[in-house]
Order: structure tokens, then sequence, then C-alpha cells
């Protein structure tokens, strides 16, 4: 399916004030679990598995495994929703119900490590590892050291201790929980490595690591493509992500890119009204403007390094001239207008003869970002 990229639109008004002295030659600068799903889709998640519950419970009573399941997504739609206290009474009971039906059953040690994560989010972080080496002792029993389900815990750890502030301790649960969901072949390792792809690439963009946070963050891309498709809200929230790495890096053409690529991919999903839709088109504008800013720097320096002094008058009177940029569709230059105040035709005709050789805004379709108008207010004196 093709992809549509949205462009939006900004109006960009900028006032450049530029001093040159006529007479003479002219002189020319995120670390958190992933949770980004809509609130609202969430909520509906709770509905409906509290309605089932009851059915449930209703039918098979309380000690059954279905029930303990139902409890389980409970409390992991809690979780999202950040509703802790709730979350943590879910899974509690879900636990409670499991081993009372199975002491050896897989689900304990997930759950475990689910009571670790809310645990993690409340800051009770001592509590958090406890649990988590509840479920790395269990699953160590079960599995042996090499089971891809050691690889979700390890990622958990690396949670807890960049929680703690303890970031050498994070990267390096980081890794292993890595080099462990690499082995693992199902689905579920591909989605857990994605996760750990993407906080180990969180760690290093905090940490001023821009070049290796934007790696990991396209690992966790291409995963969570392959996995959930091209339009779901954790593909847009890695597009961000390496919006940010980029920007962070100066590289503002590569950041706009990525940074609508997240604003097109939650578009798809809720349109304008997605929660995450504003929060990518701030970003997104916040690149243009820079990008904008940047351009018409080169263009006050093109100007004033071409400006033709000609005769110069006694004394300093202050010229005022504005200059008015049409650009085509593609932001090439197609006409500079100049009106000076006084009438200063030699340094006037020297503006846009400079205007007129400048580069073209280095963007595709700029038109649809930039307005077509762009003034600059030029001061000289004479």
């Amino acid at each position: 399916m093709p992809r549509t990229l949205v462009y939006l639109t900004v109006s960009l008004f900028f006032v450049l004030t530029i001093t040159v002295p006529v007479a003479g030659n002219a002189q020319g600068p995120a670390a958190t679990a992933r949770k980004t799903t809509s609130i609202s889709g969430y909520q509906k998640t709770v509905d409906t598995y509290t309605k089932l519950l009851d059915r449930q419970i209703a039918r098979l009573g309380k000690k059954h495994p279905q029930v303990a399941r139902t409890y389980e997504k409970l409390g992991q739609a809690y979780y999202k929703l950040e509703q802790y206290n709730k979350a943590l009474k879910a899974h509690k009971t879900a636990l409670k119900i499991i081993k009372k039906i199975d002491k050896n059953s897989p689900r304990i040690g997930y759950l475990y490590n689910n009571l670790a994560l809310v645990y993690i989010e409340k800051g009770r972080h001592l509590t958090a590892l406890r649990y988590l080496k509840k479920a790395l002792n269990f699953d160590r029993r079960k599995f042996g050291e090499s089971h891809p389900h050691l690889g979700v815990i390890y990622n958990s750890y690396g949670l807890a201790y960049k929680r703690k502030g303890k970031t050498a301790e994070a990267k390096k649960f980081y890794r292993k929980s890595i080099k462990l969901l690499k082995a693992g072949k199902d689905t579920g390792s591909y989605a857990s490595l994605s996760d750990s792809y993407y906080n180990l690439g969180v760690l290093y963009l905090e940490k001023g690591g821009y070049s290796r946070s934007i790696g990991y963050f396209k690992k966790a891309l291409f995963l969570d493509i392959k996995n959930l498709g091209s339009f779901h809200v954790n593909v847009a929230e890695d597009y961000n992500n390496i919006g940010i790495a980029y920007r962070k890096k100066r590289n503002l053409a590569k950041a706009r890119k990525y940074f609508n690529l997240a604003a097109d991919t939650v578009y798809h999903l809720g349109g304008k009204s997605h929660p995450l839709y504003a929060k990518y088109v701030k970003n997104l504008n916040r690149v243009v403007d820079r990008q904008a800013r940047h351009y018409l720097r080169k263009v006050r320096k093109h100007i004033v390094a071409r400006i033709e002094t000609g005769k110069t008058a006694s004394g300093k009177e202050k010229v005022n001239c504005i200059v008015k940029i049409n650009q085509d569709n593609k932001g090439m230059i197609l006409k500079a207008r100049v009106r000076c105040n006084p009438n200063y035709k030699t340094s006037r005709h020297a503006i846009a003869r400079a205007i007129a050789k400048s580069s073209p805004l280095p963007l595709p379709r700029a038109a649809k970002i930039f307005n077509p108008n762009i003034t600059l207010r030029v001061r000289m004196y004479k």
C-alpha cells in the first residue's frame, strides 16, 4: 500500500535586520517502557475485559485459568492507562489464582515481571527488583539460562536501573536482553527485542550518543514494521525518536523526514484527533522553523556580501529596504522585488541581484511548508 506523506502548511514571516555600512567594504550561527496506544483504546479494553470477567466468574468460578488470564490482561490495560494500583490488584489476583492451579505455570514468571513493571512506574524500584529476582529465578528453573523469557526480564531490569539513575547497569541488562532475544525465533521474541533496542536507543539519546541511538531506533523500527505493520503507534514513536536524534545532530533535513513520517503514521490511525498527532506536528514545525531561519541567514549573508556601495552621500541617513521573495512550488526563487525608502537605487538593485542568485530553499515541496512570499527587512546607511 503506497504511503501518502502529510505535509503541514506553516506560515512563516521573518523580519531580519541587517546593519550594513555602505561606505567601504561590507562585513559579513524519551526513558520509559513504550506505552503509545490511544488512551481511549485501552479504556475500551478495560470495559471489555471487565464485562468478560463477570461472565467468566459466573460460568467458570473464580479459580479458573481463563479467569486468571483475563485478570492479567485487565492488569496490562490498567498499566497502559497509568492506573497502577488497579493494575497491581489485577496482576496479584491473577498470580494468586495461577499459583493455586499450577505452581509451575510459565505465566508465573510473566506475572512477576509485570508486577515489577508496575512498581517501576510507581517509583518503588527496590520492590520492582525483588519481583524481577523472583521472575528470573523462576524462569531459570523452568526454562534454563538461555531462554528468550529471560531476555524479557533483563529488559525490565534495565528499565529499573535506568529509573534509579544507574545507566551503566541498565545498559548491561539491555545488552543481555538483546543477546537472548535475538536467539528467539518466535514473534513474541522479536516484539520484545524491539523494545530492548528501543530502550537502549533512549539511553544513548539521553546521554548524547546520537549516532548509536539512531542505529538502535532503526533496528526497533525494522522489527516493529515487520511485526506490527507500517501504521502502528510503536512505529510512529520509532520515527519520532529517530527524528529527535537527527535534530540533536543538527541534521535538520533527516529530522524533518522522520518527524513527518511519525505524524503521517498516526494521521492514518486517527487523523488529527489522534492523541500523538499534535506532539509529532510540534516536533516537525520546530525543525521547519529552524530550517527556514538557517536558509534566511544564508540569504542575508549572501546579500551583505554582494551589496555594491556606489557613491555615498554625506552623513549617515538610514535606508530601509523591503525584499519580497516569490518562490515556485520547488522552492526556487522566481522574483525578488525590492523597495527602499528613501529610494537608494544602487543598493536596491544589488540586493535584487543577490537574491536572484541565492541558492533555492534546499527542501522538497518547499511551497507546501513555507509561505511562498518571504519578506526580509534590510537596514543600511548612506
